[in-house]
């Protein structure tokens, strides 16, 4: 195992070693490693950086959309005829409580692009990233669970997450949620997750931000 590849998972992870992480959290509960270092991963992107890309890059639907709990926008509204990305329009949504959420951004950003690559030579598993950018005090998404296993990495400002009972039991990538299936049970946990920290959600365990 290089140094670059071993170096991954400590950035992650650390001060918690993997094989730790192995026995204690993976496949079984979520992992909060908090960090006094905000800048833990301020090298990964930012929001000014986020915004003049949406500004000046020609990109689309669904690479990019928006999402708020309880009042869906639209794709149709911030988007022209072609479903390319209305930057202005993306942006008034974005003022008004909706998240943007950049799918596949590792096509996007070379810096998660390297974490990515890093990740799979580590890991033996294939590994995406998304970006989330949320106004304050907006919730994009609601109670729901995961087929796949998640590392949240918190880059800049803070984001509360709570955790719910009643998720499957590490349901299979095609194992789809929905909330009539499988309702989101009482909360479990409540946790604020500060910019550099980090927080691992097992698939299958029903969540919320």
């Amino acid at each position: 195992m290089s140094g670059l590849q071993a170096d991954v998972l400590a950035t992650l992870l650390g001060p918690v070693t993997y094989e730790q992480f192995a026995e204690d959290w993976l496949e079984q509960a979520p992992l909060h490693v908090a960090r006094k270092n905000q800048q833990h991963f301020a090298d990964l992107a930012c929001i000014e950086s986020v915004e003049r890309w949406l500004s000046v890059q020609p990109v689309s639907f669904p690479d990019v959309q928006l999402s708020r709990t309880g009042d869906p926008v639209d794709p149709s509204a911030y988007t022209d005829a072609n479903e390319r990305i209305l930057p202005v329009r993306l942006l008034e949504h974005h003022a008004a409580g909706a998240t943007i959420v950049i799918a596949r951004a590792r096509h996007h950003v070379p810096a998660l692009a390297d974490l990515c690559r890093q990740l799979e030579a580590r890991l033996g598993v294939p590994c995406q990233a998304n970006l989330y950018l949320s106004p304050a005090g907006q919730q994009g998404f609601a109670p729901h669970y995961d087929s796949h296993d998640v590392f949240i990495l918190q880059i800049a400002g803070a984001k509360r997450f709570a955790f719910y009972e009643g998720g499957p039991t590490l349901p299979l990538a095609g194992d789809r949620f929905d909330p009539n299936i499988t309702p989101a049970g009482a909360k479990s946990l409540d946790l604020l997750l500060e910019a550099g920290s980090t927080l691992y959600i097992p698939r299958g365990v029903m969540h919320d931000a």
